[in-house]
């Protein structure tokens, strides 16, 4: 999975935060704090954090945070399309 441009989450990821802003806030705040507690070599399965239908969701917030949120955190990976 290609991980997009920050303008092309931004692109995607506004019109979802303008027309449900608290439950896209509430789902960014906790991908945030999920990826926040992450160790350093720790890997996060997906599949058990969100379901099927909230996974590509969850990527395009998790690669906004890592662009964005989180300078300073280089060692997230995503290796496939289900594990960062």
């Amino acid at each position: 999975m290609a991980t997009p441009t920050y303008k092309e989450l931004i692109d995607e990821l506004l019109p979802l935060y303008e027309a449900q802003h608290d439950r896209f806030m509430r789902f960014y705040n906790a991908v945030w704090l999920m990826l926040y507690n992450l160790p350093e070599g720790a890997t996060l399965d997906i599949t058990e954090r969100c379901n099927e239908a909230d996974r590509n969701l969850f990527f395009k917030v998790a690669s906004l945070i890592m662009m964005s949120d989180m300078p300073g955190r280089e060692y997230y990976f995503v290796d496939d399309a289900q594990t960062i």
